[in-house]
């Protein structure tokens, strides 16, 4: 199996703008162990190409299946090595136990209620020049 880093990491590595970044996590049953941790993988690459800082890039991570579950705010980790940490706890026999069916539309609608929070708490102390969504999936 091989996924296409070049589809997204383009766009973000060496990011150090502001940006806010939204990584969508597949963590349905179909999915199976060797595909969730690509793309765990995949997220892992680009957070680490990226200046994650709360003036430079910030990341959100949405996992999803029957429904969102344990997300990782922007705001709720103080770096980038915490972020990792967030990140590497969710394991796969975590997250298959949260359900077996693909939402994608709730991670989306988890997804643009992060970006408006943020949007708003934020509007008078960060200028974000753009929001990404990075929707990993197999």
């Amino acid at each position: 199996m091989h996924i296409n880093k070049l589809c997204c990491t383009d766009t973000l590595i060496g990011c150090s703008i502001q940006s806010d970044v939204v990584f969508l996590l597949d963590c349905s049953a179909s999915i199976g162990s060797a595909v969730y941790d690509m793309q765990r993988g995949l997220i892992k690459d680009i957070i680490g190409h990226c200046d994650i800082a709360y003036d430079k890039v910030r990341v959100a991570i949405v996992p999803y299946n029957d429904d969102v579950f344990r997300v990782v705010d922007f705001d709720s980790y103080g770096s980038k090595d915490e972020l990792l940490s967030e990140l590497e706890s969710l394991t796969y026999e975590l997250v298959k136990s949260y359900g077996q069916i693909t939402r994608t539309d709730s991670a989306l609608r988890c997804m643009t209620q992060l970006v408006q929070k943020a949007n708003s708490v934020n509007d008078h102390i960060r200028t974000v020049s753009s929001a990404k969504l990075v929707l990993c999936f197999y």
